[in-house]
């Protein structure tokens, strides 16, 4: 039996079962509703800047009023972390930089003569001290990328979602599926066997 009349054979095995498209409804970007009209002043770029400008306007512009709320925590506490870290840092900067003055007349607050050192516990060398400004002084440092990428991330999230917010629900878009098929080719004188998905957006 020659391989062009098997092919035949195939097809008539195939084709009596074969299943008509099928088209499934889904969700679709309305190309009208992707571009910016006239009374759209808020692009994402517009969005993002009023984000960059006043933490949580993108998000308000966005009709999104309850991420507000939350970026300002978010970045209260950043603020808060930095300042609290900071003036330790400062704290303990001073109070080594009097530590190895070898001035007697300045004592810092954690030098064991110093009369006004109320707890044993707080009473520190040299070193212990430098240690406690380095670290307040990494808190700090780290507690500032914090804050830089919480605004940051503020503004990223106000333009992705002004993107988001311009395409529309549809029921243009289907997908339609091909059956499987056997097709001869006399070139090379075999069967290629073929079948696939289409999308389709009308």
């Amino acid at each position: 039996m020659s391989v062009k009349l098997k092919a035949q054979l195939y097809q008539s095995m195939i084709y009596p079962y074969e299943l008509k498209n099928i088209n499934l409804d889904s969700t679709k970007t309305n190309n009208k509703s992707n571009s910016p009209t006239k009374k759209d002043k808020w692009t994402p770029g517009r969005t993002a800047l009023a984000s960059l400008i006043v933490p949580g306007s993108g998000q308000i512009i966005n009709h999104q009023w309850i991420k507000t709320p939350i970026i300002y925590a978010a970045l209260i506490g950043a603020g808060y972390l930095i300042v609290i870290n900071n003036r330790q840092y400062i704290r303990y900067r001073n109070a080594y930089r009097l530590r190895i003055s070898g001035d007697s007349t300045k004592l810092d607050e954690f030098n064991p003569k110093n009369p006004n050192v109320q707890q044993v516990n707080y009473i520190y060398n040299a070193d212990q001290i430098l240690t406690q400004r380095e670290d307040y002084k990494s808190n700090r440092d780290q507690s500032i990328l914090l804050g830089i990428v919480l605004y940051g991330a503020n503004v990223i999230d106000a333009y992705v979602f002004s993107h988001l917010k311009r395409f529309s629900i549809s029921d243009d878009l289907s997908i339609r599926f091909n059956p499987p098929k056997l097709n001869y080719n006399q070139v090379l004188n075999n069967i290629n066997f073929t079948t696939g998905i289409v999308l389709d957006i009308n």
